[in-house]
């Protein structure tokens, strides 16, 4: 039970508190980020492992050349005649 005093001066205080408390209740949001980190591409993208890929390919590139050019002298300077002079034997 209430005395006069509290009905008047400090009922309408807590209420009013009470409310104001509720609406901020109501009104909170989460403070706990759930979501995923931002995206780093220089981390996910290796420079370094490309640039040796790039380095890879370049030298596997000149090797190949080199032995088809190399191929290429065999075949024009140590060819053997393949025409049959005589009658091919059956």
């Amino acid at each position: 039970m209430l005395s006069r005093r509290e009905k008047l001066l400090v009922h309408p205080w807590e209420e009013r508190r009470f409310k104001d408390h509720r609406s901020k209740v109501i009104s909170a949001l989460p403070i706990i980020d759930a979501s995923p980190p931002p995206e780093r591409p220089h981390v996910a993208l290796k420079l370094k492992k490309q640039q040796r890929e790039d380095e890879r390919r370049v030298r596997l590139e000149n090797e190949n050349f080199a032995l088809l050019q190399r191929l290429g002298a065999i075949m024009k300077t140590k060819r053997l005649d393949n025409s049959w002079t005589t009658p091919m034997p059956q």
